[in-house]
Parts: structure tokens; sequence; C-alpha cells
């Protein structure tokens, strides 16, 4: 169990400061427009098979995502 300075009833009643950076708002109009330009094809395939599962069904899912190392 991880240890914090805070008790329970504290960190469930725990309401921290937000702030967000003067740009918030343009990052996320800028970021959602380009990640819309890529090909937003979800790709799923049931892949149960390739392995040795008998009592679940297996499933490969691809989706695009964002990166920040562009």
């Amino acid at each position: 169990m991880p240890l914090t300075d805070l008790g329970t009833d504290d960190l469930v009643g725990h309401q921290p400061q937000l702030t967000a950076s003067n740009d918030f708002d343009a990052f996320w109009c800028r970021t959602l427009a380009e990640a819309r330009f890529y090909d937003g094809t979800i790709k799923a395939e049931r892949v149960t098979s390739a392995h040795l599962l008998h009592t679940v069904e297996v499933d490969d899912i691809c989706f695009p995502g964002w990166t920040a190392s562009r």
C-alpha cells in the first residue's frame, strides 16, 4: 500500500487548486485538429487462437494516439 501524507478522510475530500497555462485551450485546439488530420481508424482483431487461452477471448486492438516526441 502506498504511503501518503494525508489520511483517508483527507484524501477523499481533497480538492487541489487547478491551474492551466495561458495557452491551454489553444494547445488542445491545435492538438485535436492535428489528430483529426490522421487516419482515426480503430483496428480490432480476434487473436484468441494465437494464444493458449481457453477461458477468455483475446482481441488485439490498435487505435491512433498522440506522442510528445514529435
